[in-house]
């Protein structure tokens, strides 16, 4: 991808491709539409999950896994100002699946109404690589690892939290770690 250019996920679905190139903080790889799937993916390139560009939320489809490589920053960003749950921000592992690599995905929402998640769903098992950091961002309110209803989440990687007096939850049907909670 042309690093001199912001590129942008808005509907679709990319399969059995790494996103590389780039790499600019203030020019990252953005899914902005809640219609997005990312089919067996690989992100080389800082990546941030937004609100979508009409006033929605976004809740992106992950399929065959997610890997993150060369220590990106995969961001999920809820900073609408809306209190409104639909604008929530996450990505849904359906099945049994692997966030893995190495890199950090970032949780950041504005208010604690809604969340910036990442879970499995359909009763499906998504498991955190060892490579990988899940983070809430600094000032950010409520953000969610896991989803109690979804299915089960195995921890190997590191889990921290970072924003004082606010809740990064995890929760699942099941919840394994094996790795650190921070």
């Amino acid at each position: 991808i042309d690093s001199t250019r912001q590129w942008q996920l808005a509907g679709g679905t990319l399969k059995d491709i790494t996103v590389s190139g780039g790499g600019d903080v203030l020019k990252p790889f953005q899914i902005t539409s809640a219609s997005g799937t990312l089919d067996n993916v690989t992100l080389g390139w800082n990546t941030t999950v937004q609100v979508g560009n009409v006033g929605s939320g976004n809740q992106v489809t992950v399929l065959n896994g997610l890997t993150l490589a060369n220590n990106r920053l995969l961001r999920l960003d809820r900073s609408n100002v809306s209190s409104s749950g639909i604008y929530d921000v996450g990505l849904n592992f359906g099945g049994i699946q692997t966030l893995g690599g190495s890199g950090v995905v970032e949780l950041f929402s504005t208010t604690s109404n809604g969340t910036a998640r990442i879970r499995p769903t359909g009763g499906g098992t998504l498991t955190i690589g060892s490579g990988i950091t899940v983070r809430n961002a600094t000032n950010s309110a409520l953000t969610t690892l896991g989803d109690a209803a979804g299915g089960s989440l195995v921890i190997a990687g590191k889990v921290l939290a970072q924003s004082t007096g606010q809740t990064l939850r995890v929760t699942g049907a099941t919840v394994t770690n094996t790795g650190i909670f921070e």
